[in-house]
């Protein structure tokens, strides 16, 4: 990234408190040579927050925020006997689930001083059936075909109002189409609203895929599958309408289609095991999160992407106490079609709607992708001392360079790093015990995970970021009863 910077939070006062509750229930159950198989599931979690949103030196933007989450799902399957020329599961599913969230958010600038009040909340009930079965055509060759059926119905809302510090609903005019949910405020890119919808999505899902045990440490795959990301309703956009059209509310179920070829290969008489990938998918109605380019993100649909690559990873047992292991991966994402994309600060706009400018990503590559990763680590256990061990280990990350900013901003690029790791512990031989110095980023490398620009900052353009940890050593114990 362009430029040094600091790892100093916000001014303002910030906390998150988290609670979370999970429960699984699993039933097996034997019915001859099949088995039934039930699985319930309840989740739940509450949070409560603060974040200072202008990430600037001033008390412009604080945002306190409520959310409450639960979700119920039972899933019955039958598995049929293994061993068999045909082997097959089939099941049912549902899941139920809703979520509630509330913001006032503060906004103090010189003019004006206003609260955005704003709820949102989304149901959803969905049921699936499904089925997988694997054709054992010979000892060293299977074929396997699954299909899914999902029906899923949604509704949610969001309700965004202005208020002045006291309570009342803004409107310093007296408008009487102001008079319940506020006066707009263009400048911030903030109309109140009052938005409802309803979904009904019915999606089927196919999966194919072969395998052939060339012989007994080799192994050849092929498979093709598709799979969607449900569409929903966006909680957090300050619009009432899109500038492309349509209420800022609802975001389309995003489809892919994935292809992999692939082998699983056994080397050097088992003590080393190499696993290959080629694979590509392609995306429709791709999910991608907008900044707006004033105060907040908008979730919308790209028309299309596809990403592709290779990917490599293995292990390697050079002696009995030495042992190496890695993984590489090289990515080619490309936005098919996408037109309207958001502008970064200061870049020429190729299209005006609305007064918002867009900017054709068709040909760009996406945020978050580097064109090449990596991960080396070695791994060295030493028995001492008659039933403990010394065991260490070393860890080499690297990354190519990537977009930080969801704009794809050039000045909030995070340059390639490599960052080193490493593991040192004393414990017993059969796990009981264990103290151990760890040591994190010891190359003090400066990473950013997430860059936009400051908001509120008019034609000057300035960045908040986040980053990873500095260097860090610590002391850990462990102990097993």
């Amino acid at each position: 990234m362009v430029g040094d910077f600091s790892r100093k939070a916000a001014l303002d006062p910030e906390f998150s408190d988290n609670n979370y509750d999970n429960a699984t229930l699993t039933l097996n159950y034997q019915m001859g040579e099949y088995e039934l198989v039930s699985i319930t599931g309840w989740s739940a979690y509450d949070y409560t927050e603060e974040v200072d949103t202008d990430f600037g030196v001033g008390s412009t933007v604080q945002s306190p925020a409520a959310e409450d989450f639960e979700q119920l799902s039972q899933e019955l399957r039958l598995v049929s006997p293994l061993g068999e020329t045909f082997e097959y599961i089939v099941g049912v599913f549902y899941q139920a689930s809703e979520i509630d969230y509330l913001e006032p958010a503060q906004i103090t600038l010189p003019a004006v001083a206003v609260e955005i009040d704003r709820e949102y909340f989304s149901d959803s009930d969905l049921w699936a059936v499904f089925g997988q079965s694997t054709w054992n055509i010979s000892d060293t060759f299977r074929a396997t075909l699954g299909l899914r059926y999902t029906v899923e119905d949604k509704d949610g809302g969001r309700r965004l109002a202005l208020r002045n510090p006291d309570g009342s609903i803004f409107n310093p005019l007296g408008l009487p189409e102001f008079a319940e949910l506020g006066m707009p405020l263009p400048p911030l890119g903030i109309t109140p609203h009052d938005l409802m919808g309803e979904r009904d999505e019915e999606v089927v899902t196919p999966l194919v895929n072969l395998q052939w045990d060339v012989s007994g440490e080799a192994m050849l795959y092929a498979s093709v599958s598709t799979g969607y990301k449900a569409g929903g309703f966006d909680a957090r956009s300050n619009r009432a309408t899109l500038p492309a059209g349509g209420p800022a509310l609802e975001f389309e179920e995003e489809e892919a289609l994935s292809m992999e070829l692939g082998a699983k290969l056994g080397l050097m008489d088992g003590a080393a095991e190499l696993n290959i990938a080629l694979f590509r998918t392609e995306y429709d109605d791709l999910q991608v999160s907008v900044f707006d380019g004033v105060l907040g993100f908008d979730v919308q649909n790209a028309a299309s992407a596809t990403t592709q690559g290779l990917e490599m990873d293995g292990r390697w047992q050079l002696t009995e106490k030495l042992r190496l292991t890695g993984a590489l991966a090289y990515t080619d994402f490309e936005f098919d079609d996408y037109e309207n994309g958001a502008c970064y600060k200061g870049q020429q706009a190729d299209q005006v709607v609305d007064g918002v400018p867009f900017c054709n990503w068709s040909g760009n590559t996406n945020q978050f992708t580097p064109e090449f990763s990596g991960t080396l680590s070695v791994d060295f256990v030493q028995p001492v001392f008659g039933n403990l061990e010394l065991r260490s280990t070393l860890d080499v990350i690297y990354s190519d360079e990537y977009f930080a900013a969801p704009d794809l901003d050039p000045n909030a690029v995070q340059d390639s790093y490599a960052k080193l790791n490493a593991r040192i512990a004393l414990g017993r031989a059969d796990g009981v015990w264990e103290v151990a110095l760890v040591g994190k980023n010891l190359t003090d490398e400066e990473i950013i995970t997430f860059a936009n620009d400051v908001p509120l900052t008019g034609p000057v353009t300035s960045y908040f970021a986040f980053v990873e940890r500095p260097r860090t050593v610590a002391v850990q114990a462990t102990y097993n009863f």
